[in-house]
């Protein structure tokens, strides 16, 4: 396994995968509605944020994406692939703080994917 990769792997753990469940982490049990979509919005639309602007969950994994093309056929990079689809298809409706309870909560699931997902790869490219 190439270092380039495991360093990927790495930078994609931390800028992605910790910020992209940042705030819902926090969440108390009893949060309401309005708190799970401020929570989602800013962990899922703006995840990085710095001096060179803001960056959404799906730009950074459209942007890394790529690295991991020499894993192939991968069931990690395969499962963030599936949850960033579920992102993008339910991020407009986010960006307009008009998402429902229901989709609040599938948002929530698959930004957790994603975090597991990356967090395993990085783990089982560190050992090879």
């Amino acid at each position: 396994m190439s270092d380039l990769l495991r360093e990927a792997a790495a930078k994609a753990k931390h800028d992605l995968g910790k910020y992209i469940a940042f705030q819902t982490r926090w969440l108390p049990e009893d949060a309401n509605h309005q708190d799970w979509t401020k929570a989602l919005y800013s962990d899922l639309v703006q995840t990085r944020r710095g001096p060179n602007g803001v960056e959404s969950a799906v730009a950074i994994w459209e942007r890394i994406r790529s690295d991991f093309a020499a894993l192939g056929k991968d069931d990690d990079v395969s499962g963030v692939d599936d949850a960033i689809a579920a992102i993008r298809e339910l991020m407009p409706a986010l960006e307009r703080e008009e998402i429902t309870p229901e989709n609040a909560e599938n948002l929530a699931q698959a930004s957790r994917e994603v975090a597991q997902r990356l967090a395993a790869l990085h783990k089982r490219l560190k050992e090879i």
